[in-house]
């Protein structure tokens, strides 16, 4: 247990627990320099049975990280970082507000994320992935429920061409072609997002990219509300190649096997709502 402290002006990530199980964190405070880079609020690694309550966030990077080490560690242990809530957090500025990944080769299961304030952070929820990972990186099990959005410049980000370490602007890694499903082939499973608010958005609202030859499984939002800022300026949705800077994109989504819409509401963005590129099902009611 990790309760009642303040921790500021970190160098690097603040509060980086390994695996550790029926860890709890509560009530805490975290403060680095919105300008400061890689200064990570708390981010689990290859966790089971985690808390995160009442968490006051403000930093230079992701908020939270839910990680799992990266392809050696990860592939070898297998240990994933799982059965994760967080809830009760103000989770403020900084690059995510939850972020899973991108050391994730030991997967990362079962995460619910409820009663939650993101305020002015680029993205509120961001997953990032890449090939090479592993069959081991498994991200699956996700919800949202009951959170609110102020000022996120792009709320729901799914990214499995994320450009980290030195291959990452590599054929390999930005491939937008199927490549053989290997040892190495990262999935993603389920996202369930519910009763939420988001505004002031800017860059897109839904942003999700998986891979061609492994899809993104399922999408679900129901009872969610996305609303774009007045005077949005573009800028860049996700981090990988190719991508041009975007301005009120509504959602934009391709190689996501479904995607289901229920009693969702878009409104202040520009051009086409739906952008869809290889999403063979996608339902609105």
């Amino acid at each position: 247990v990790l309760q009642g402290v303040t921790i500021q002006n970190s160098y690097s990530w603040t509060c980086h627990p390994m695996y550790t199980d029926d860890l709890e964190i509560l009530d805490i405070k975290i403060r680095n320099h919105a300008e400061s880079p890689n200064t990570d609020g708390i981010d689990p690694e290859s966790c089971r049975n985690v808390k995160i309550i009442g968490a006051d966030i403000h930093v230079g990077d992701d908020c939270i990280a839910l990680k799992s080490g990266k392809v050696f560690l990860g592939m070898r242990l297998k240990q994933p970082c799982e059965d994760v809530i967080i809830r009760n957090c103000l989770l403020d500025r900084g690059h995510g507000s939850l972020v899973i990944g991108s050391e994730m080769s030991g997967g990362v299961k079962n995460v619910t994320v409820s009663q939650c304030y993101m305020n002015h952070t680029d993205r509120g929820l961001r997953i990032k992935t890449r090939r090479g990972r592993g069959k081991t990186a498994i991200i699956d099990g996700l919800t949202f429920r009951n959170v609110v959005m102020d000022h996120v410049l792009t709320p729901f980000v799914i990214n499995m061409f994320y450009f980290c370490d030195p291959d990452g602007h590599s054929d390999y890694v930005q491939c937008h072609s199927p490549l053989p499903v290997d040892d190495y082939t990262p999935r993603l499973g389920t996202l369930t997002v519910q009763d939420t608010v988001c505004t002031g958005a800017q860059y897109a609202g839904c942003f999700f990219a998986g891979l061609p030859e492994m899809p993104v499984e399922k999408v679900v939002l129901e009872n969610v509300s996305i609303d774009f800022d007045p005077d949005a300026k573009p800028g860049c949705a996700a981090m990988m190649d190719g991508l041009e800077d975007m301005k009120k994109v509504a959602l934009m989504a391709e190689n996501v096997n479904s995607i289901h819409l229920k009693n969702v509401s878009i409104t202040g963005y520009e051009g086409e709502k739906y952008r869809l590129t290889d999403v063979p099902d996608f339902k609105e009611d």
